[in-house]
């Protein structure tokens, strides 16, 4: 596969982002229902928005806070709006793997990025986190389809060394999963307000706390292994793939759990209903949460949750596209750089056992999987 294709199909992606997030948004209304909660600081419930801020000292940096509280209050507040809070469970369960697989990519000994790795993850972090993931996350990855060279590489040019791939389980636990636990249990009762809405909104540096996370977890084990606790550097191709094994059926659950919740709960929506027309309205849910609004419809939303909801449903059809594309062109690359023949069907396959487990952003992860699977397998 050339890499115009790819490169030129994400660019696409990007684009058709930027349409479905940014000019969507304003067409449809929901920047004035953003714009008026932002000037009057009150959700829609009438609940104030008051998180930990510098206290007027960085007015910028205030206003930013706030506006990720509220963004992430529309999702996180209460189960008012189940469909609203539906999507946004999917799309983290599609946001925090593809990320992973990023980071994980980036640390390939083939790849080089060295002293410079941090750079490389926190600057597109930040940038993704303020334009969408479905606009740069497609920007980026077509930057990396064009200069990672790691779907070309052997085993030996594949290896992530094993601080890396459990640090990467741990800074994600640490400056993920946590997080967004905080962020989604009710208060007042098992967190205040307070709490719930500084976590909201002090976490829009998510890739910050993810990468020191990272770096300490790293150290710790490296200290280890100097003073004899832990075990020796060196590993062998069996030991590499163990500890990647591990990081991939981490990034698996990340994929999994979110999807499969978001399908228990619109289940047991529609079966809790009794009679036929009930069960219409139940399963509306799958509706309401699967079948996004056309972003060049003139339809106008009725509040920042059905706008974030459009909003979110887009950025993670797009975002997990996105993601599709870069790991089937590293897994093709792969398989031609190593004379590995392999049909249509065969891969076609493998995309439809991974989806049926652990929704759309399971391929990405299953295909990466599998191309490091063969990978330490050649030096078996």
């Amino acid at each position: 596969m050339s890499t115009f294709l790819p490169v030129a199909l994400l660019l696409g992606l990007s684009l058709t982002g930027f349409k479905s997030l940014h000019l969507f948004a304003t067409s449809n209304n929901l920047v004035s229902h953003y714009t008026h909660i932002l000037t009057t600081n009150h959700m829609p419930s009438g609940l104030p928005i008051n998180p930990i801020t510098t206290n007027h000292r960085f007015p910028p940096i205030d206003w930013q806070i706030r506006a990720v509280t509220i963004f992430s209050l529309v999702f996180a507040e209460d189960l008012t709006h189940l469909d609203t809070t539906l999507v946004g469970v999917l799309f983290l369960g599609a946001w925090a793997p593809s990320w992973a697989l990023i980071v994980l990519e980036s640390l390939r000994a083939c790849n080089g990025y060295g002293s410079h790795w941090t750079s490389w993850i926190t600057i597109p972090g930040i940038v993704i986190f303020n334009q969408g993931h479905a606009v740069f996350s497609s920007l980026w990855l077509a930057v990396l389809v064009i200069w990672q060279p790691s779907g070309y590489a052997g085993a030996a040019e594949l290896a992530v060394g094993r601080h890396d791939a459990v640090a990467i389980v741990v800074s994600f636990v640490v400056g993920y999963v946590i997080p967004i636990v905080l962020s989604a249990l009710p208060a007042p009762g098992y967190v205040s307000w307070k709490v719930k809405q500084s976590v909201c909104g002090l976490y829009q540096q998510w890739n910050v706390w993810i990468v020191l996370v990272h770096h300490a977890c790293v150290y710790v084990m490296r200290r280890g292994d100097v003073v004899g606790i832990g075990q020796a550097a060196s590993q062998s191709p069996e030991e590499s793939w163990r500890y990647l094994r591990l990081t991939y059926s981490f990034v698996f659950l990340l994929a999994a759990v979110p999807w499969w919740i978001v399908l228990a709960t619109c289940a047991v929506q529609y079966l809790r209903r009794g009679s036929k027309g009930r069960r219409a309205q139940g399963g509306s849910l799958f509706k309401q949460v699967f079948v996004p609004t056309l972003p060049f419809a003139s339809r106008k939303c009725r509040g920042v949750h059905e706008g974030f909801k459009w909003l979110i449903q887009w950025d993670h059809i797009i975002g997990t596209l996105a993601t599709c594309v870069w790991a089937f062109v590293l897994y093709d690359r792969f398989l031609r750089a190593h004379g590995v023949e392999e049909t249509g069907v065969q891969v076609i396959w493998k995309c439809a056992m991974y989806a049926a487990v652990g929704g759309p952003v399971a391929i990405p992860v299953g295909l990466l999987y599998e191309r490091d699977r063969m990978a330490l397998a050649r030096l078996d």
